[in-house]
């Protein structure tokens, strides 16, 4: 077995796998076999205790307040990767293809100060604006647009609101640090060939661009399905 392992991978090979493997058992596989051996102990007055029961599973499987909870965490979460992913592609594009060089960078770091400020700062800002006395209706009703306010605070509408915000730089990124390594003279060779716009995206720009789409999702599904903080502050 010895052998077999040294031919398939260098010695080099295997020693930079040790730190990942070692990372991925201590913060990864030791606390997710602590939490399914937890799922079957027994809590009494908020705390746990080492008692073997089945009686978690029950609850979950029987009461339909988690089923509820479930599919609608789970609707939200696909939402917001639709929502992420039709933003982040006209951003990501003009960042690759459309911005110069010289500005490239200044864009990107707009695109990460949101992660400089606190997560709860970011959650409550979103409440001042989308607030019926907020930004947006006072803009809405001096523009004559509506007469009362609209109520946006404290529904799934301002949650996806929030979760976008949060999530759209993640999307953002994934995708331009793939399409970055997309030769532009396909793009050009598409359009000599009498490709449009939209023909170019479908046959060139989003299969070359699929990796970057598909961690952006996995890494917008997760923040936004784990979620609890947005939910609670604005939904």
């Amino acid at each position: 077995m010895k052998r077999l392992l040294s031919r398939l991978l260098p010695r080099g090979i295997v020693w930079g796998l040790v730190p990942v493997t070692v990372w991925e058992i201590v913060f990864y596989l030791l606390p997710m076999t602590y939490l399914v051996l937890a799922s079957f102990w027994e809590v009494r007055n908020l705390r746990l205790l080492k008692t073997w029961t089945l009686e978690n599973y029950r609850l979950i499987l029987l009461d339909a307040t988690y089923y509820s909870t479930y599919f609608r965490s789970l609707g939200l979460a696909l939402s917001v990767v639709l929502i992420t992913m039709i933003a982040a592609y006209p951003l990501a594009y003009a960042l690759v293809f459309t911005i110069p060089a010289r500005y490239r960078r200044l864009c990107l770091i707009a695109i990460v100060i949101p992660f400089w400020t606190s997560y709860l700062i970011r959650a409550y800002s979103w409440q001042i604006i989308l607030g019926d006395t907020g930004l947006i209706n006072q803009l809405l009703q001096a523009l004559g647009v509506i007469d009362q306010p609209v109520h946006i605070l404290f529904t799934h509408t301002a949650t996806r609101i929030g979760l976008t915000h949060f999530c759209l730089p993640l999307m953002t990124l994934n995708l331009y640090a793939v399409m970055e390594n997309i030769d532009p003279h396909l793009l050009e060779a598409a359009s000599d060939l009498g490709a449009r716009r939209w023909r170019t995206f479908y046959e060139v720009i989003l299969p070359l661009s699929l990796p970057g789409l598909v961690i952006g999702s996995m890494l917008v599904f997760i923040f936004a399905f784990a979620d609890f903080i947005t939910p609670s502050l604005l939904g």
